[in-house]
């Protein structure tokens, strides 16, 4: 029995799939658990995904556009390929979680990622394109380098220990973030918003705080002074008062 039949049947449990080429356009895939199991160029369009569970899956260029991922969870699986990526444009994640799971390269324009959780997943390369994150996502120890995140709004959520390393954060709205110990090296932050933002920790030897306000963010000493050093400032240590003088 084929998947889809297995699907209308009302089979939920499957391990160890092989699908490819296969048309699952508009499935009902509803709370399916999927396990060891690899798709390649497979068509998720507008399938209705909600609440599925997938554990150490391989997806090969394939098409989640307009699907309906919501309240899912995604363990070990991979997305990627080389030169073919999967496209989630316009997907519905909100409420999804995702451990250790690889998505470079992936396409996530347009989707929603209301209150997604995402552990240690790697997102090099990514494009979030007008990615609805309605400021509650919660993204921990993830790989965004090379990312495009531009104009994201990401105020207030919890982007921890990321590595945002030469990714495209121009516009983002990055107000009141947790971001410490982030590592923003070559990060393109033109034009950012970090007012109150948690930076203690994070590695922001090259910001150019000429086009950044940091009113009431949060850093370590050692890190405002890479910063007085980046804008041309000479730093000495207070010397120390005589006896007499105290």
């Amino acid at each position: 029995m084929d998947l889809l039949s297995a699907l209308a049947a009302g089979k939920r449990l499957f391990r160890r799939q092989t699908l490819e080429d296969a048309d699952l356009r508009e499935a009902d895939l509803t709370e399916v658990v999927i396990k060891n199991s690899t798709f390649a160029n497979c068509d998720f369009h507008m399938a209705n995904m909600v609440g599925c569970r997938l554990e150490d899956c391989t997806f090969t260029n394939c098409r989640f556009s307009d699907a309906d991922l919501s309240e899912g969870q995604f363990t070990r699986c991979i997305f990627y390929a080389p030169d073919k990526p999967c496209s989630f444009v316009r997907a519905d994640l909100r409420h999804s979680k995702w451990d250790e799971c690889d998505v470079r390269l992936c396409t996530f324009e347009k989707a929603q990622f209301l209150k997604v959780n995402w552990q240690q997943v790697n997102a090099t390369g990514a494009v979030f394109l007008k990615t609805e994150f309605k400021q509650a996502v919660t993204f921990q120890q993830c790989n965004f380098s090379l990312a495009d995140l531009r104009d994201a709004d990401l105020r207030k959520c919890d982007l921890s220990k990321c590595d945002f390393s030469q990714a495209d954060l121009r516009e983002a709205q990055l107000r009141e973030a947790n971001m410490t110990t982030c590592n923003f090296a070559g990060t393109n932050m033109v034009h950012a918003q970090i007012q109150g933002a948690d930076l203690r920790g994070a590695n922001i030897a090259n910001f150019d705080v000429r086009h950044l306000d940091l009113t009431d963010v949060k850093l370590y000493d050692v890190q405002a002074q890479d910063i007085a050093k980046s804008l041309g400032a000479k730093l000495f240590e207070r010397p120390m008062l005589p006896l007499q003088d105290l």
